[in-house]
């Protein structure tokens, strides 16, 4: 189940986006549409997920990961990759003002992942601008 909060944006239709982004990749365990304020502007979060804890903490590894790439003069932020023991976590650019947040399998096939993530964030910044 999908939830777009506070926005006027086209709900179905991104929600459209992250439902097809799973159903293409099993290894893709969450999916979340979130502005660079850490406002959740739609999410495949289970009930029990703090959405504004996780929009916050998203937000912030953003806005550090873009500040290292300009810091070490690498260029405009892409994608940021944070590995975990269970996991991991792709955030990827899907517009100036949004990111879309994903939780992957560990053993996860990471091209193909990162593919079909990127698709996603390029069809969810049409929807948005």
């Amino acid at each position: 189940m999908f939830i777009v909060s506070g926005s006027t944006m086209p709900s179905p239709l991104l929600n459209n986006v992250l439902d097809d982004l799973q159903a293409k990749s099993a290894d893709i365990v969450l999916a979340a549409l979130i502005a660079s304020d850490g406002m959740v502007v739609a999410s495949s979060l289970p009930d029990h997920q703090n959405r504004e804890r996780i929009g916050t903490i998203a937000a912030a590894i953003l806005a550090l990961g873009a500040r290292a790439t300009h810091e070490l003069d690498c260029g405009k932020l892409k994608q940021l990759m944070v590995g975990g023991e269970h996991g991991n976590l792709l955030i990827m650019r899907a517009g100036p003002e949004t990111m879309l947040v994903t939780a992957i399998r560990i053993n996860a096939n990471l091209d193909f992942v990162i593919k079909d993530v990127s698709r996603a964030a390029q069809e969810a910044e049409r929807l948005l601008c």
